[in-house]
């Protein structure tokens, strides 16, 4: 069982609790709870250039339509089907753009200038998706970072994947093959062919005056972080290399009993590694001549690998137990779900504050990593994750999270398995983004005015992880926008 399996096993019994509390509600709802204009008179972000008599005017709507009572579903769900077909804006290709000097044609963007003024101003965009697995989220993600990066300035995309991997791998951009650029930097889940063209776009960047700078603010282990012949001793970094593949096994064993032995000297080996590494900056410039932030990239790198030694290992063991059915200690699923992503959370803001403290970010991510309000989620075991966090940091208001949903079609998890994504449920994020009617469609939820007629966006909906198990939230409380593809295929994974 490799790190990636355990951890969707970990997912998975997770998510096979939020089923059954996800149906339990959705069977729960009536007419008069589907059918109510939303219940929230929060007041929504004005946008730049707001109208603030028309939204005093929508809020007196909502007011109106409490007093007159619910419609019933099937009309609401009538008049959600129309405010989308008003108001979604339809893209005309996911499709990654062809590139001449690594510039894409303007006019090629023009489905996508809706989005300038909802991210122009915004210091990072997060970019979600409900599964891992679809490869038109790798496609149409890849079109929008070109997009960003051209038209809006972002300069930075930060992968979900190991902060010091995802740093080496930059560091040899220039000489290595997109591909080898890839697998060098990024989880398994993401290698895949429609992954490449923002890799080949990467590349030819850096021969332009603003190259797209790669990135990773994770701390799980997926392999050894860099070769260590940087260090200028060759025990050490065999010794390195040893301890790099040891802690991979450890995140798969349950034994805490065993690693609390072996502790002790790993703990050894990432100090002495961290303790060199200032005084061997020169050669480890040399080595990864391409990133020109690699020391102190490679100092945090160490210093979350320490960290993960002394203390997030011990919590995964204890939920690999729980896990495997050896231990009933389920808080330990909690304890190292939020670990990690508060680890990434430090990670994501360290990075935009000392290393790009001068330019705009893209986030990849998984949409329970950036939703904005995990721990609200209708989920079996509530936990606060890193979007959550980066909500209660100085980048809130700097920052715009697009969740992505998927319709139908194929997906893959990251076990390899394909199966067929399920048909939108009744009252969920899907059925309301499906009667766009668009093949590829995007909603702005954050600056649109409050109407009964997109009363969907703040009460209870279903939606699907995976394509396959439902969970519920409010979709104003958990993002600022929402992607929708109609259609999936499983990604052209790269063989080993």
């Amino acid at each position: 069982m490799n790190t990636q399996s355990l951890t969707w096993k970990k997912r998975g019994l997770s998510l096979f609790l939020a089923t059954i509390m996800t149906l339990g509600t959705l069977l729960s709802y009536t007419t008069t709870v589907h059918g109510a204009a939303a219940e929230s008179k929060e007041a929504v972000t004005a946008e730049p250039a707001a109208q603030n008599g028309a939204q005093a005017q929508k809020a007196n709507e909502v007011k109106a339509a409490d007093q007159d009572g619910a419609r019933t579903s099937t009309e609401t769900r009538q008049d959600w089907q129309q405010w989308m077909k008003s108001n979604a804006i339809a893209l005309k290709t996911i499709k990654p753009e062809a590139t001449k000097n690594a510039v894409v044609k303007a006019d090629q963007f023009k489905d996508l200038a809706p989005l300038k003024t909802l991210l122009k101003d915004k210091r990072i965009v997060y970019l979600g998706e409900s599964s891992h697995g679809a490869a038109e989220y790798n496609s149409v993600k890849t079109r929008l970072i070109q997009y960003m990066h051209q038209e809006l300035g972002f300069n930075v995309v930060a992968f979900e994947t190991n902060l010091g991997n995802a740093a080496s791998a930059y560091g040899n951009v220039k000489s290595k093959k997109p591909v080898q650029t890839m697998k060098d930097s990024i989880f398994r889940i993401w290698q895949a062919e429609e992954t490449v063209p923002l890799f080949q776009y990467i590349q030819d960047t850096q021969k332009t005056k603003k190259p797209l700078a790669l990135a990773g603010f994770d701390m799980q282990p997926q392999g050894p972080l860099f070769s260590g012949e940087w260090m200028g001793d060759a025990k050490l970094a065999k010794r390195f290399q040893e301890a790099e593949l040891e802690l991979d096994r450890w995140e798969q064993s349950e034994d805490l009993a065993a690693y609390a032995k072996a502790k002790p000297k790993l703990l050894n080996v990432y100090q002495q590694v961290r303790q060199i590494t200032p005084k061997r900056a020169a050669a480890l410039r040399r080595q990864f001549p391409d990133n020109p932030h690699i020391v102190k990239m490679v100092e945090r790198a160490l210093d979350n690998r320490i960290q993960v030694v002394k203390e997030y290992m011990e919590t995964t063991i204890a939920s690999t137990g729980f896990m495997l059915g050896k231990s009933m200690d389920y808080q330990s699923v909690i304890k190292s779900s939020e670990y990690r992503d508060r680890m990434m959370a430090d990670n994501l803001v360290w990075l935009a504050t000392n290393v790009y403290p001068k330019e705009k970010m893209i986030v990849w991510a998984h949409n329970g990593h950036i939703s904005k309000a995990y721990s609200k989620e209708l989920n079996s075991l509530p936990r606060v994750h890193m979007g959550e966090l980066m909500q209660k940091t100085k980048f809130k208001d700097q920052s715009y999270v697009m969740g992505l949903y998927m319709g139908g079609g194929k997906n893959a998890h990251v076990t390899g398995e394909i199966f067929d994504v399920l048909p939108p449920m009744a009252h969920s994020i899907e059925e309301v983004m499906k009667g766009a009617g668009h093949r590829y469609s995007f909603v702005d939820m954050r600056y649109k005015p409050e109407t009964t007629d997109n009363s969907w966006m703040r009460q209870q909906m279903g939606s699907y992880y995976t394509g396959v198990s439902p969970v519920s939230s409010v979709p104003f409380e958990q993002y600022d926008g929402i992607l929708y593809i109609d259609q999936v295929s499983a990604p052209k994974y790269f063989k080993k």
